[in-house]
Order: structure tokens, then C-alpha cells, then sequence
């Protein structure tokens, strides 16, 4: 697969690495020797919006994305205060680049380099600010439906069901992804897991390291916050492949309801009135007639063997100006029937004349 890279202002496109059916991360990295960086230069990676790219999530960012990505010299972006992976871009394997395949509660496989081991490895050793991950999941429970029925439960019984505890990870996935994209950074989802278990202390699990792995474990990348983000991600690339199937409603053929007050006619009164308005030419008379006549026009309009005739069975249409604009307030009011005169867009020219075209010939159209 090739993607568009960029690195001091100089882009090329560059092909991503298979390894174990999964694109490899430390293969990219090596691949950008083609910009000619110093030589032990701590490479980061970015996405086009300027997002650190870890490497647990870079298989699905770019199976699921459309992306472009930025190489940056490490050394002279330290202000950035990212993890750097320090890669020898000289060397010709890349150290470390056996995978380890986790299989995860969705049946999907997450392939980590073991070199990106060490910098998750800092993650964990690393003192966290408990109060600030605290505040940060308290606030998402306070701001989202249901959040405050979760805390209500904990204060009353010092736990959770299996049902809250699910509805927990649903309201702050979906408060980090509205905050930080569809796929947060490795530390925003730390801080979430760390919050859950500082705000909740029971929910901690004594077994593990630091008692919040089954929630977010950097090291395979796996954990309920893990499970619920790949969720979410399956779920908003299906509704952007949907989105391109646009269904038009309430279109040029689609017979509406009026909300006209006029008396329309029918049978042979409104067969008389057809008759009377061909031969006279007073046009207040015309115009009334066309108004009680609407009904009639409408349904020969959505008749497709009839509605090229229109123009036979009103030939006023042709010879009295007001009759298009009169049938036009009537079928959308006079909030829209205001604009009808307006600058339409250009794109709406080529839908008529393809309309037009599939009309039936007749007096009044051309073959």
C-alpha cells in the first residue's frame, strides 16, 4: 500500500511494509532513510492533522483511514514532548521486529513490535497525575446521560454491576473520541483508564502492575476501553461507506400534500374549465381557473405517460406570465415560492435537461 509522506516541507509517497498480514510499523519507520535523516535520528511519526502515531494502532489507522503522515527529526522537535522511537535508520533489519499476535475479545488480532515494548514500558513507570485522569472521567460522567446514575451506584453499594461497568467504559469512550478523534493518543486512553480506577478504587485490580490493565493495557493495547474503541471505529467506517449512498426526498417528483385553500375542481367541471381557459383571454379569469384546476395538473404532472402533454391540455402556461409562479406558491407556500427567482446553483442546470430529455415528444417538445 502506498501512502503520501512528508518530512521538512519534502513529500513523497512511500509503500508500507506487510509483515504477517499486517502493515509494519517498524519497516515504515526505516522507510524514511529516503529523506536522508542523521544517521541514530529519533524518528516521530504524525498523521496529516499532526497526531502522534503509536505503533499498537498504526495497522488499523491506516486499514480504516484515508492518511497521509509526517516525519519529523525528534531531536529538533523535543518541545513536542512526545515518545520518540530512537530507530538506526542504517541498519538493515529492523531491531526487535519479531510480532507478538494478542487475540482480543473481538476476535481481531492487535500486532505489536516488540521495540515499541520499551516505550510502553515508560508509560507504566512513569508517575501519573491521578487527580487530573480523576477529574477528567468524573467530568465525562457529570456531562453525558446516565453518568451521574454511575456514580449514584458506587456511593451506595462500593461497586458496580456488570452492566453499569459496561456502560461506564461506553460513556467514556465515547467522551474520548468526541474529544480526540476516533483514535485517541496511547496516553489520553491511560489517562481515562487510570481515572476509572482512582474515581472508583474498588474497580482496581490488585493482581496487575498498576490496577488498571483490564481497562487499558499499553502494552498489548488491549483492555474494555480497547474493545469499545474498535467498536466504535468498525462501526463510524460502515456509516461512512453508507454515507455515499445518498437517498433524495421530497425531489421534483414527488407529489405533495397542499395546504392551498382554493376549491379545487373535478370531473366535468374541471373538464369545462380546461376547455373555457384554452379559448379566453382574460387573465384574471385564466389564473383563477389555473387555481382550481391545480389539483387536475398536479397528478398529470407525476402521470409519466401524460405529463409531457401539460403544455396541450394548458397552453395558457405559454402566453401568461405569473401562471409557473402561481402553481409554485401554491405547492411550497410563500416562504419558498419567495425564492424561486433566486440564483439557483449551477448543479441543478444538468439535472433538468437530463430530465427533460426523458420526456415524451409532443407538440410542444422536441423529439
Amino acid at each position: 500500500m502506498l501512502v503520501q509522506v512528508e518530512c521538512k516541507g519534502n513529500p513523497k509517497w512511500i509503500r508500507i511494509p506487510e509483515k504477517n498480514d499486517c502493515f509494519d510499523f517498524c519497516g515504515f519507520i526505516k522507510a524514511s532513510a529516503k529523506f536522508n535523516l542523521p544517521h541514530g535520528a529519533n524518528v516521530v511519526l504524525k498523521d496529516s492533522a499532526g497526531v502522534d502515531v503509536d505503533a499498537d494502532i498504526f495497522d488499523e489507522l491506516v486499514r480504516t483511514s484515508k492518511v497521509s503522515f509526517k516525519i519529523l527529526d525528534g531531536d529538533n522537535n523535543k518541545s513536542d514532548n512526545v515518545p520518540q522511537a530512537e530507530i538506526d535508520l542504517s541498519e538493515p533489519s529492523c531491531p526487535g521486529s519479531s510480532f507478538s499476535s494478542i487475540e482480543s475479545e473481538s476476535s481481531e488480532s492487535t500486532v505489536i513490535p516488540q521495540s515499541s515494548k520499551a516505550s510502553k514500558k515508560r508509560f507504566l513507570e512513569e508517575p501519573s497525575d491521578c487527580n487530573a485522569s480523576k477529574d477528567l472521567v468524573h467530568a465525562a460522567l457529570h456531562s453525558k446521560p446516565g453518568g451521574s446514575d454511575i456514580l449514584k451506584e458506587y456511593e451506595q453499594t462500593s461497586s458496580l454491576s456488570d452492566k453499569t461497568r459496561k456502560k461506564l467504559v461506553n460513556i467514556l469512550v465515547a467522551d474520548m473520541v468526541e474529544k480526540y478523534g476516533r483514535i485517541p493518543p496511547v496516553s489520553i486512553r491511560l489517562s481515562y483508564a487510570l481515572g476509572i480506577i482512582t474515581l472508583f478504587p474498588n474497580l482496581k485490580d490488585k493482581c496487575s502492575p498498576t490496577g488498571y490493565e483490564h481497562y487499558y493495557d499499553p502494552r498489548s493495547g488491549q483492555g474494555y476501553i480497547a474493545y469499545r474503541l474498535k467498536t466504535v471505529q468498525r462501526n463510524s467506517v460502515n456509516n461512512l461507506k453508507g454515507a455515499s449512498k445518498v437517498v433524495y426526498q421530497d425531489g421534483p417528483k414527488t407529489l405533495r400534500k397542499t395546504s392551498s385553500a382554493t376549491e379545487q375542481l373535478s370531473g366535468d367541471e374541471c373538464t369545462e374549465a380546461i376547455s373555457m381557459m384554452k379559448h379566453s383571454t382574460d387573465t384574471p379569469v385564466i389564473k383563477d381557473k389555473m387555481r382550481t384546476t391545480f389539483k387536475y395538473r398536479q397528478n398529470l404532472i407525476h402521470d409519466p405517460d401524460k405529463s409531457s402533454l401539460i403544455l396541450d391540455y394548458f397552453p395558457r402556461f405559454l402566453d401568461t406570465p405569473g401562471l409557473i409562479d402561481q402553481d409554485f406558491t401554491m405547492l411550497f407556500g410563500d416562504d419558498i415560492s419567495s425564492k424561486f427567482i433566486a440564483k439557483w446553483p449551477t448543479f441543478y442546470k444538468q439535472r433538468v435537461i437530463a430530465d427533460c430529455k426523458n420526456l415524451h415528444p409532443g407538440a410542444h417538445v422536441d423529439g
